[in-house]
C-alpha cells in the first residue's frame, strides 16, 4: 500500500512539473509574439548592412541653427509613417513596408522635375522628427543633366542631394534593423544611375521618383511595378538615348 501511494505521488509530481513547463513556455512565446507584427517584420541572419546609411535611434544631432531648421523641414516629410518601431524583437533584422500607391510610368519624365545621370558619392540615414519614419539621403555627382526645371545649375561635376524612404536604424543596445520598402530599392555608393527626381522642401533635397542602375550591357531597374524586360536589355548608352527621345 505504501509503495503504491509513493508511486502515485511521484507520478503526480511529474505531471505537475510538466504542465508548469508547458504553460511557462507558452507564456514566453505569447509575449514574444505580442512584440512582433508578422506583416511588417522578418528576421534575417547576419544581414549585410554595409551598403546602407545608419541612423541612431537615440542619436544626438550636432548642427547649427540654420542646418537644424533645414534638417527638421526635410525630416517632416517622413513624419507620421508608423514604420520605425520603438522596441524591436531581438531576432528582427529587417522591417519591410508595402505601399498601395500607383507606381510611376516606366520612364517617368513628365512626373520628374529633374532627370540626371550620376554616381552615388555617399549616403547617410536620418530619422523623421517623430522617429516614426526613416530615410536615406544621398550625395550624387552629376554626369549628365537631361531635364532641369528648377533653375539651378546641374552641369557635370556638380554635387546634389537626393532622398528616399528606408535605411538602417541602430538601437541603443547595438541592434541594427533594416527598414526597406518592398517595391522601391536603394542605390549603392559608387555606382552610376539614371535618376528621376522630384523637387521637395523648396529644392533643398530631391526625392527619388524612380531610378535605374546603368551598366555597359544592361540597365537594372531598382523599382518594381511594371514589366521592364525591354529596358533591361538596353546598355547604358541606349537607355540614355531612350530617355532623351522620351523627353523630346
Amino acid at each position: 500500500m505504501n509503495s503504491n501511494k509513493l508511486m502515485w505521488v511521484v507520478v503526480a509530481f511529474c505531471i505537475t512539473a510538466t504542465l508548469a513547463i508547458v504553460f511557462d513556455v507558452a507564456d514566453v512565446r505569447s509575449q514574444e509574439k505580442s512584440n512582433i507584427s508578422p506583416k511588417e517584420t522578418s528576421p534575417i541572419a547576419n544581414p549585410d548592412l554595409s551598403k546602407y546609411g545608419v541612423a541612431d535611434y537615440e542619436g544626438v544631432v550636432s548642427l547649427n541653427a540654420i542646418e537644424l531648421e533645414q534638417r527638421k523641414q526635410l525630416n517632416a516629410r517622413y513624419d507620421n509613417q508608423e514604420w520605425v518601431m520603438k522596441n524591436v524583437h531581438p531576432e528582427t533584422g529587417k522591417v519591410g513596408r508595402y505601399t498601395e500607391s500607383t507606381p510611376p510610368p516606366l520612364i517617368p519624365v513628365q512626373e520628374s522635375d529633374v532627370v540626371i545621370i550620376g554616381r552615388v558619392v555617399s549616403v547617410e540615414a536620418h530619422l523623421s522628427n517623430d522617429k516614426s519614419g526613416i530615410y536615406s539621403q544621398y550625395t550624387i555627382k552629376v554626369d549628365q543633366s537631361l531635364k532641369n526645371t528648377l533653375g539651378k545649375k546641374l552641369e557635370r561635376g556638380v554635387l546634389i542631394q537626393i532622398d528616399r524612404a528606408g535605411g538602417v536604424v541602430r538601437y541603443p543596445n547595438g541592434q541594427c534593423v533594416l527598414y526597406l520598402e518592398s517595391d522601391k530599392g536603394l542605390p549603392d555608393v559608387g555606382r552610376e544611375y539614371a535618376f528621376f527626381l522630384k523637387s521637395e522642401n523648396k529644392g533643398e533635397s530631391l526625392a527619388i521618383v524612380s531610378l535605374y542602375e546603368l551598366q555597359n550591357n544592361q540597365t537594372v531597374p531598382l523599382d518594381s511595378g511594371h514589366p521592364a524586360d525591354d529596358i533591361k536589355r538596353l546598355g547604358r548608352s541606349s537607355f540614355i538615348e531612350k530617355i532623351r527621345a522620351k523627353l523630346s
